[in-house]
């Protein structure tokens, strides 16, 4: 499978400091609800500001987009489109 990348815009007019921390939380929840095995998947999300009212939170683990599609019982439903479901 591939990669995974999602790029958040700050569509609410949130302030700078309200955005990152949105960002950041959302970031949080995906790396803490990534199923563990070895740890190896959880590891690799990276979280980067473009600019500031833009985040992007990825992950390069060439797995990872199977844990997305719920191949994982500690992920049935998988974790980004959860997290953005709950903070967006």
């Amino acid at each position: 499978m591939a990669s995974i990348s999602v790029t958040i815009t700050n569509n609410l007019d949130l302030s700078e400091e309200d955005f990152f921390s949105l960002c950041e939380t959302i970031f949080n929840d995906i790396v803490d609800n990534t199923p563990v095995d070895t740890g190896y998947c959880q590891s690799k999300w990276e979280f980067s500001m473009v600019s500031p009212d833009e985040c992007e939170i990825s992950n390069p683990c060439d797995y990872v987009s199977y844990l997305e599609d719920g191949h994982s019982k500690q992920a049935p439903d998988g974790m980004v489109q959860v997290a953005l479901d709950r903070y967006l």
